[in-house]
């Protein structure tokens, strides 16, 4: 058996690189042959097509790796006829010829930085400083699920087919193809998932806490789990991505906290204890660090200091 499936493999790694023979054809056609007669039920080749095709762009994109070509000159002809030729053979075979299990992938930012992930079935992640995603090489079940630490906006894919799930700090936001930002480190009280496009529905561990519309907020208290929906503008949520640094009624802790990670720095505030209870709101273009602590300064009546960090 095991020489049979390393065979099957070498025939498959060789017809997807262009490589086979008239004579290797017909022997991987043979495997059709064999198991054309083992139907799969509708729901089952879908399942079994979404799990060969991201692992046939696994593959080809080991290949184009090692060869130095671009992803933009990949062969999909190539894919398709590969990817039927794979399916047709039935679940007996998939069953037998065991293909390689999914690796989880973590992506992190550190303080002071933002990166741009991109997900195995095309969608995009934005991460904002100080967080990180961790998500499977393929999406090789029902559901496409990944893990955030932190602030990311999301651009999903649709695919009702396969809804989009991510669990962050005790949350799950399911989505089937949108547009959204969540706000969940773990050193907040709070948890906000704003929309911007489609539609999300937001589930606690007892249950929907709400399906949200475009510009609407969860805003969820972790230690209570008392939560509420508010109508405001998305873009207030996701400013960040365009470098403008906002502040909306933030206590000096949350503020403290937000330019920490927005420049690597450890903030030391003195006061006179009164300016804890006071909330900040202020908006910096491209902000510069030096006159971001001014304008703190002046608008909370303290003295703040700072020293680089190297939180990465």
């Amino acid at each position: 058996m095991m020489d049979h499936q390393k065979r099957f493999h070498e025939l498959v790694d060789k017809h997807l690189n262009g490589d086979l023979s008239t004579g290797e054809k017909n022997e991987l056609e043979s495997h059709y042959r064999q198991y054309e007669r083992k139907v799969l039920t509708p729901r089952k080749k879908q399942e079994v097509r979404r799990t060969i095709f991201q692992q046939l762009l696994v593959h080809l994109g080991k290949v184009e790796k090692t060869s130095g070509r671009k992803r933009t000159n990949l062969n999909f002809v190539r894919i398709a006829a590969s990817l039927a030729l794979i399916i047709a053979l039935g679940a007996t075979l998939l069953n037998e010829f065991k293909f390689d299990r999914a690796e989880v992938i973590t992506i992190a930012t550190g303080f002071g930085e933002r990166k741009e992930v991109v997900l195995p079935d095309s969608s995009t992640v934005t991460l904002n400083a100080g967080s990180s995603i961790s998500y499977p090489s393929f999406f090789d079940t029902d559901i496409r699920q990944v893990t955030l630490k932190g602030e990311a906006f999301f651009q999903i894919e649709h695919n009702p087919d396969q809804p989009f799930l991510v669990s962050a700090a005790g949350l799950t936001t399911k989505v089937l193809g949108t547009t959204f930002n969540i706000n969940a480190y773990d050193t907040s009280e709070k948890i906000k998932v704003s929309l911007k496009t489609g539609s999300v529905q937001v589930d606690g561990k007892d249950g929907t806490l709400a399906i949200l519309k475009p510009d609407e907020q969860l805003l969820y208290h972790n230690k209570t789990g008392i939560y509420s929906v508010l109508t405001q503008k998305t873009d207030n949520d996701t400013s960040w991505m365009k470098n403008i640094l906002k502040l909306n009624d933030h206590s000096l802790q949350e503020a403290q906290k937000i330019v920490e990670r927005w420049f690597n720095v450890e903030l030391q505030i003195e006061s006179n204890g009164e300016v804890t209870q006071q909330t900040i709101t202020g908006k910096f273009i491209d902000p510069k660090l030096d006159e971001t602590l001014h304008s703190l300064e002046l608008l909370t009546g303290t003295k703040i200091t700072y020293k680089k960090q190297n939180h990465k």
